[in-house]
C-alpha cells in the first residue's frame, strides 16, 4: 500500500510540475519575443485584450463617454499613449503578458488614487478609457484604428 501511495505522490507531482513548466514557459517565451514599446499607441486595438477582464464593460463605456464632458476618441487615446506603461504593454505581442501588464498599470492609478467611478463600478482610469474606447469600436467598427490619410 506505502509503495501505492509513494508512486500516487510522484505521478500528482508530476503532472503539477509540468503544469507549472508549461505555464512558465508561455510567459517566458512571450517576454523573449516582445519589442521595444514604441513612441506613440501604434496599436490601440491591443488594449481590448484587457476587454473580457472590465465587468459590464458596454455599460462602463458608455458611462464614460456620457460623462459630464464628452470625451473625443482622439482625446482618450492620447491620454492612454501619454502612459509610458500602457504603450510598454501594446508593444507586447504576446496576449497573456500584454493583460499582465495592463493589469499591473491599472493597480498602480488605484494605489495613485487614479480611479474613476462608471456605471456604478470603481475602475482605474486608463481602464475606464479602454471601456470607452471598446464601445467607440464597436459601435463604429475600426474607428480606434483608422488613422488620417
Amino acid at each position: 500500500m506505502s509503495s501505492l501511495s509513494r508512486r500516487v505522490a510522484i505521478a500528482g507531482g508530476a503532472v503539477l510540475l509540468l503544469g507549472g513548466a508549461t505555464y512558465g514557459i508561455s510567459h517566458v517565451g512571450c517576454a523573449l519575443g516582445e519589442r521595444r514599446a514604441a513612441e506613440r499607441l501604434d496599436r490601440p486595438d491591443r488594449l481590448f485584450a484587457m476587454a473580457p477582464r472590465i465587468r459590464d464593460i458596454e455599460r462602463v463605456g458608455r458611462a464614460v463617454l456620457a460623462g459630464d464632458t464628452p470625451i473625443a476618441p482622439e482625446t482618450l487615446l492620447h491620454s492612454l499613449a501619454a502612459r509610458p506603461d500602457i504603450r510598454a504593454a501594446c508593444a507586447v505581442d504576446c496576449a497573456p503578458t500584454r493583460i499582465d501588464a495592463l493589469g499591473a498599470t491599472f493597480r498602480a492609478e488605484m494605489r495613485e488614487g487614479a480611479f474613476v467611478v462608471a456605471a456604478n463600478w470603481v475602475l482605474a482610469a486608463s481602464e475606464a478609457r479602454i471601456a470607452a474606447l471598446w464601445v467607440l469600436n464597436r459601435d463604429h467598427v475600426g474607428a480606434v484604428n483608422a488613422r488620417p490619410a
